[in-house]
């Protein structure tokens, strides 16, 4: 149960950051820190709670889904505005 809530946590982290990261200059520098600073925040996380490496894959398909869902409540938000 531990693993799911950290997973869950994980995934919201991740939505304000792909929120800012679709209204960025893509391979900027703000872009680059909108996704990788979520990568620090994850390798802490698993040193802190002693996940093994085998949680790696999931860490990143779960950021992948969090920035991606962050990107399409902007683009969403940006539509519903025109």
């Amino acid at each position: 149960m531990k693993i799911i809530s950290i997973f869950i946590s994980f995934y919201i982290l991740n939505i304000p950051f792909g929120y800012l990261r679709a209204a960025t200059k893509k391979f900027g520098l703000k872009w680059f820190l909108y996704l990788h600073i979520p990568i620090i925040i994850e390798i802490i996380t698993r040193f802190y709670f002693n996940l093994s490496y085998y949680y790696i894959l999931f860490f990143m398909i779960i950021l992948l889904v969090g920035q991606k869902t962050g990107a399409y409540i902007r683009k969403f938000k940006e539509f519903r505005e025109e």
